[in-house]
């Protein structure tokens, strides 16, 4: 059902665009071109997760670990019950990731395997939700355009198969826009009868959202209030219907019951809930007014230009594979000229000023905090309406041009769509031939762990004591107890070992395992053995030249045959 001609803050334009909208839902053979656009979709996510990215990062390990610690004894590796705000691993991450992913780890057990796929699949699902939103904000096209841009996007590929609680952020923001755009609020030009249970669901899913990665509620809800804020005549509208006051009147409540508390946390244990981000601001202690301004702006303008989004990218390798830039670089001409659409537009299109909207909030959080460029997780929020922003300009493009010229639109077209297929399935072959093999992503997924950790894991019950090193490993006390699936009674069986560098938490002994942050711990391994008066059976794991042994056991080495890890038994 249309929306209804009282809430159209501009009747000309509603029926302008509602025209649009209604002559392309009769495109034909849309929901096979969907169902394609998903399978693609779900063929570049779902396979050989645990391969590319090799390893597992200590991030995903502590989200996994946190996970499963919750679904087998009901508290975090912290000790913690049930969190909500937030919970400390590694350090204070958030928590809603860490309940999705119980779902999986019921299912499929404790891996990396099951950790990364709730990405994937939440990275399939945001496909879904974003052809729907870009059908209800202008068209069928733009909504097949937009999935299809998504389908193939690096950055949303790379995003979606990590464990990382930033891998469902595009689903964080599409999830609730889509419900309100079903709820009939005025999020679309194609509204539908407006249903007040809906929008507080909708309401609802976007506080939820909130309690996923923090760039989350840093975009979302100042985006909600642009939305309203530029579509204020149609919520004024809105407001005069009783049905449309209780619809907007429960949306606002669902919103409150599950954002406020999430807010008040911050003003009331900020030392606790935002320590680790206080440490990035953008600005240092020393700026000036003028200065930090001037940071935050240049920091703030590099979200739309061409070196972040289609040229180099993040430049951080374990957030971005350096292939282009953020996006396809064949989207460059699509995303400014639907930037130019949307801009031209926001007078009279209500599509067009959500849109500015979604494009001025998104980055927000990467602008207060330092980093060298654009920061891939934090800018992520962002990526669904940098698509939509794309397809509108691809889609108005094409149509620009068949006025001119249809044959030379048709053509135009088949080389741009060669030309993203190409690019595409040039980044899928470095991502899961090359990009495995580089040098900082063998490091920092700790690939060299988990080939011990996988030669370990059937000989533990022979062992005694397991000692690693830390050196050039990332909280190996938090990925060893995942690649060995460790129950987490085991875990908890003697009081936690554990110390606090500022913000970091490290674990020095649980079980068998021993983590040498301290080398004098092999000292007091010796003597914990001795005490028992028996002899023990060790896995010393060490660096090569860290230790005067010889012979390993099993060499873990890197792609080019370099020796990484040595793991040694011997008996104490």
């Amino acid at each position: 059902m249309r929306e209804n001609s009282e809430f159209a803050p501009n009747i000309g334009e509603l029926n302008a665009e509602t025209a649009t909208a209604q002559s392309a839902a009769r495109m034909p053979r849309a929901s096979l071109y969907l169902l394609l656009i998903l399978i693609i979709s779900a063929g570049v996510r779902l396979p050989a997760l645990t391969l590319s990215p090799p390893g597992f990062n200590q991030d995903e390990a502590a989200n996994t670990w946190t996970s499963w610690c919750l679904l087998k004894v009901g508290k975090t590796p912290s000790g913690d019950p049930w969190p909500v705000f937030y919970f400390r691993a590694i350090g204070e991450s958030s928590t809603l990731f860490v309940y999705l992913l119980m779902p999986f780890q019921a299912a499929f057990g404790l891996s990396p395997w099951s950790a990364r796929l709730p990405g994937a699949v939440f990275g399939v699902a945001s496909v879904a939700l974003i052809y729907y939103v870009g059908c209800r904000m202008r068209d069928q096209p733009t909504g097949l355009l937009a999935a299809g841009l998504m389908a193939i996007d690096p950055w949303s590929i790379q995003l979606s198969r990590t464990g990382h609680e930033a891998s469902i952020m595009p689903f964080l923001i599409l999830l609730p826009w889509a419900a309100a755009i079903a709820a009939g609020l005025p999020f679309a030009i194609d509204r539908a009868k407006v249903r007040p249970l809906l929008a507080g669901v909708a309401g609802l899913l976007a506080g939820i959202a909130c309690y996923g990665y923090p760039a989350v509620r840093l975009c979302l809800p100042p985006f909600l209030l642009l939305c309203v804020l530029f579509n204020l005549r149609a919520w004024l509208a809105l407001l005069t219907d009783r049905r449309g006051a209780l619809a907007a009147a429960a949306c606002f409540l669902g919103l409150m019951i599950a954002l406020g508390p999430l807010v008040a946390q911050h003003f009331t244990s900020g030392d606790g809930i935002g320590r680790r981000y206080e440490m990035l601001y953008a600005w240092g202690a020393n700026d000036s007014i003028a200065s930090a301004a001037g940071k935050l702006a240049w920091r703030y303008v590099l979200h739309f230009g061409p070196e972040f989004l289609f040229v180099r990218g993040d430049y951080y390798e374990l957030q971005h594979a350096q292939y282009f830039g953020q996006l396809l670089p064949a989207l460059g001409p699509l995303f400014y000229a639907g930037l130019f659409v949307v801009v031209a537009r926001a007078r009279s299109s209500v599509s067009c000023r959500v849109l500015l909207a979604g494009l001025l909030t998104y980055p927000l959080a990467d602008t207060l905090f330092a980093h060298v460029t654009g920061h891939a997780l934090r800018a992520a929020p962002g990526l669904p309406v940098i698509l939509l922003t794309s397809a509108l300009g691809g889609v108005e493009s094409v149509r620009w041009l068949r006025r001119y010229s249809p044959k030379f639109a048709r053509a135009a077209v088949a080389a741009w769509a060669v030309a993203c297929l190409a690019l595409a399935g040039g980044f899928v072959r470095y991502f899961l031939f090359v990009f495995p093999e580089r040098p900082a992503i063998v490091d920092n997924y700790h690939a060299d762990l988990a080939a011990v950790c996988r030669w370990l894991r059937p000989r533990l019950d022979g062992l005694d004591r397991v000692v690693c090193t830390v050196r050039n490993l990332n909280h190996p006390d938090m990925i060893v107890p995942v690649e060995v699936e460790l129950p987490p009674a085991i875990w908890f069986e003697k009081p936690l070992d554990r110390h606090r560098d500022a913000e970091w938490q490290f674990f020095d002994s649980y079980g068998k395992f021993v983590f040498l942050y301290d080398p004098l711990r092999v000292e007091w391994v010796r003597r914990e053995i001795a005490a028992t008066g028996k002899p023990a059976r060790v896995a010393f794991i060490f660096r090569p030249g860290e230790t005067g042994l010889d012979h390993p056991d099993f060499v873990a080495t890197a792609p080019d045959g370099t020796p990484r890890l040595l793991v040694f038994i011997r008996d104490v």
